[in-house]
């Protein structure tokens, strides 16, 4: 990337989420659609994180292949045991405590460069939508960086099937 091999792509970065945020009238909005932001910001977190979020899902992934679970299924509708809902419940709400420990966990090894991007949201999303901050940095990383090694993992080696 041209602003990656110049020393610009934090400035080019940052510049592109201030103008995201100031166009937004929603804070439940942002980074959420296929923007040029959001899909920029999307790929530039998954080059830098990959290495990093794949060492933190991967034993978390290992452990959904290796142990049999019957259903995570929590829509009635679309179970044909309604009565097993509940225990699908614990064992999902169980399988998030431990993705959730397993990222909180490795935070210190988390890439500079993934940290002062995370911060550069920080601070703008701080400005227009202050209550808000926290919230969309982690809705941005879990949702444009974690959830997809989750849901394709074969696409990164991380397992060769599903």
């Amino acid at each position: 990337m041209f602003f990656d091999v110049h020393g610009l792509l934090m400035p080019f970065l940052k510049a592109v989420i201030e103008i995201e945020i100031s166009q937004s009238p929603d804070v439940t909005t942002l980074f959420r659609s296929t923007t040029f932001a959001a899909v920029l910001l999307s790929s530039v977190c998954k080059r830098i994180a990959t290495p990093y979020v794949t060492r933190i899902v991967k034993p978390f992934v290992e452990h959904l292949r290796l142990h049999t679970i019957a259903s995570l299924e929590l829509n009635p509708t679309q179970t044909r045991d309604a009565a097993s809902i509940p225990e699908s419940a614990m064992q999902l709400a169980d399988l998030t405590a431990n993705l959730h420990d397993a990222v909180t966990n490795s935070l210190s090894t988390i890439p500079m460069s993934l940290r002062i991007i995370c911060h550069l949201l920080y601070e703008a999303v701080v400005a227009k939508f202050s209550e808000h901050a926290t919230s969309v940095v982690a809705g941005m990383f879990f949702l444009r960086v974690v959830c997809p090694l989750i849901l394709a993992p074969e696409g990164l080696g991380i397992t060769t099937s599903t």
